[in-house]
């Protein structure tokens, strides 16, 4: 299922916006946008399949309600914090190896394109 008429863009606060056409799905635009974008695409969704599909196209996936949390901070400047009380308890039970407070790969592609918005 589609949108109604064509599709259709519009641009609020440097954001782009698009909106599906008719027999056009939402998910397939955003793919479709994914995969023409040759770097440094950020992709705002809770999709888990328009996610992995983002990471697969070297595109960074950001939550949804993260980035309304971004959104409404006073200072957007900043990076959203990570929440490094929660992993402490996980730590313990997997002892890997390497820097423990180093952010992993994919936390930092989304520290990232977070600091960039």
């Amino acid at each position: 299922r589609g949108g109604a008429g064509p599709q259709t863009r519009s641009v609020r606060g440097g954001v782009e916006i698009y909106y599906s056409g008719l027999g056009d799905s939402a998910d397939s635009v955003i793919k479709r946008m994914v995969a023409g974008e040759k770097k440094n695409c950020v992709v705002i969704t809770s999709d888990g399949e328009i996610a992995r599909y983002a990471w697969s196209h070297d595109a960074v996936p950001v939550e949804s309600e993260r980035f309304a949390r971004i959104l409404e901070r006073k200072d957007a400047a900043a990076p959203a914090s990570t929440d490094y009380e929660d992993d402490e308890d996980e730590y313990d039970e997997q002892r890997r190896g390497g820097n423990p407070y180093r952010l992993s790969k994919r936390d930092r592609a989304i520290r990232r394109a977070l600091g960039k918005l």
